[in-house]
């Protein structure tokens, strides 16, 4: 069943159903892309925070739904568990949930609700699942932004923002940022397992995005003036969907950063590989992921041969 004012092309160069699991897909380009990838035969685990939201679109779209709490490091690895319980094998996992906080707050794991819930939270989650990536075709797609080039501050000294005055948009760039990093990490250090990330700008979206913010960013999103030129989520959805779609070495370069469909450049920070490397390591330390640990987990079933794309090819 389609919604209102979604439209899926024939678009599917792999031209047989995945298995792909979207985090935030009760709502926005979530529920847009979850929508269209359905009618083009995927099977789609969606994941949102709202029980109701997930019960209710599991009756009108007849796909599999589960809920989690990103603020909840457990709700996470809950979540985990019960995607590895339903299938064994991820050929793309959406990393698309997200939010925007007007207001410096810790989660009750100990860290500012921006980053846990945008960033950590995503990569806890990706961590959990790289066995059943690696039985996939292993894609690992981060819902990123525009943000991280024009706005971020980010500080790797400071990833709790505990020692600078918060800035909503800033904190929201820095994770935006951050996933881009995530996505050229996974796929320097996983592309041996067939495992790869690539992240991607949806678009300026009309939705409940910022709402809340009394910023000149919330004022834009609610403008009347603005929305009009804002881009529908099914629109914005379709870029999640080119990539969720897409076959490495084509459409999706490992490690790449796409804006509109095309290979683009996000900042200067994420190409550079010590920064990103330091970014990941104090990320698997904030959520208690050795990585090592992980490799072998992998590697106790898949053999270490060399994927033929290599990930040296993505946008320096």
């Amino acid at each position: 069943m389609m919604l209102a004012g979604i439209h899926a092309s024939d678009h599917n160069p792999t031209n047989r159903p995945r298995t792909i699991v979207v985090t935030g897909a009760t709502s926005g380009i979530g529920l847009a892309a979850t929508t269209i990838l359905l009618q083009r035969g995927h099977r789609v685990i969606g994941v949102g925070r709202n029980t109701a939201a997930a019960t209710a679109l599991a009756d009108l779209l007849g796909n599999e739904w589960l809920t989690c709490d990103y603020t909840d490091f457990d709700s996470v690895r809950a979540l985990a568990q019960a995607i590895s319980n339903r299938t064994d094998h991820i050929d793309v996992l959406a990393n698309n949930a997200g939010r925007h906080v007007p207001h410096f707050a810790l989660t009750g794991d100990g860290y500012e609700t921006t980053l846990q819930v945008n960033h950590l939270s995503p990569l806890l989650l990706t961590m959990h699942l790289l066995p059943l990536l690696a039985n996939g075709e292993g894609i690992v797609e981060m819902t990123s932004s525009v943000a991280g080039r024009w706005f971020h501050d980010y500080r790797a000294s400071d990833f709790n923002r505990q020692r600078r005055r918060y800035q909503p948009l800033a904190a929201y760039s820095d994770s935006k940022l951050l996933n881009a990093m995530v996505a050229r990490e996974l796929s320097s250090r996983f592309s041996r397992f067939g495992i790869f990330g690539v992240s991607f700008h949806p678009g300026l979206v009309s939705s409940q995005f910022a709402s809340d913010d009394r910023s000149w960013l919330g004022l834009f999103y609610r403008s009347k003036l603005t929305r009009p030129w804002l881009l529908p989520p099914s629109k914005a959805a379709g870029r999640l969907v080119y990539l969720a779609d897409g076959e490495i070495g084509k459409e999706i370069i490992p490690g790449g950063y796409y804006e509109n469909n095309r290979l683009a450049k996000t900042s200067s920070v994420a190409y550079d590989r010590a920064v990103t490397a330091h970014a990941w390591e104090a990320s698997l330390a904030m959520i208690g992921i050795d990585e090592d640990e992980a490799v072998a987990a992998i590697a106790a079933e898949h053999p270490r041969i060399q994927y033929p794309i290599s990930p040296a090819r993505a946008a320096e």
